[in-house]
């Protein structure tokens, strides 16, 4: 396991196990780069997420009036994403321009060895609950369906608008209500009133908004929303 993640788990940050499915780190790290080798190397390629991140973009600026590719997509900017993938997510379909692109999810270093990203990527090995960066080191950030993976919804969104100066995040939340929970990563209860609840304390959110969302067996509501300190 990477020594920071060791660390963290050491020092109680990282939970020993898992909520729901009681798998460790390095279980749940296993598992989640097996996916990612298997089924994940055709349904997570950008030709094939493109579209979706195309329209998170497209509600934002919908929603908040700002282009965050033609305000961020530039070659001094500082750009995150958290937990886009091996194949660079968001960040390697949407910002052809900016020269300083960091991918943050707890498989970083093993997703690097693959080098499955066309774009240059600094990869950042740490969990979205406790992010290894410094306040407000990147421009912007940005997460889609990622952060309800982890443990710790209200540490992750924190973390994420800790680290950043703007950013904008969507998730889904009531997935627990739908038969099959757990599934394969999702390990932690997203209640949606909980959730809004907790982002109506955070000053620096400007806009926040939901949409449902049909899934195999049910449907989730995708909270979104976005930030600017």
């Amino acid at each position: 396991m990477n020594k920071n993640l060791e660390k963290l788990v050491e020092d109680g940050i990282i939970p020993q196990r898992f909520p729901a499915s009681f798998d460790t780190i390095q279980e749940m790290i296993s598992k989640d780069l097996d996916w990612w080798k298997t089924i994940g190397t055709d349904s997570e390629t950008p030709a094939k997420r493109e579209s979706h991140f195309k329209a998170f973009i497209d509600r934002i600026l919908k929603t908040t009036g700002v282009n965050i590719v033609n305000e961020f997509d530039k070659s001094e900017k500082k750009i995150a994403e958290i937990a886009g993938g091996p194949f660079g997510g968001i960040l390697e379909t949407s910002f052809k321009n900016c020269n300083n692109l960091t991918q943050i999810d707890l498989l970083a270093d093993k997703f690097e060895d693959l080098n499955w990203t066309k774009t240059k990527m600094n990869w950042l090995t740490s969990p979205a609950e406790h992010i290894l960066a410094e306040d407000d080191k990147f421009d912007f950030l940005i997460g889609f369906n990622s952060i309800d993976h982890g443990w710790d919804i209200e540490a992750s969104i924190s973390e994420c608008i800790r680290v950043s100066k703007s950013g904008a995040l969507s998730f889904d939340t009531n997935r627990y209500k739908n038969p099959g929970y757990p599934d394969r990563s999702h390990y932690q209860i997203v209640d949606y009133d909980k959730v809004c609840k907790y982002i109506s304390s955070i000053s620096c959110i400007k806009n926040s908004w939901s949409w449902i969302h049909g899934i195999s067996n049910g449907h989730v509501n995708v909270l979104e929303f976005y930030w600017n300190k």
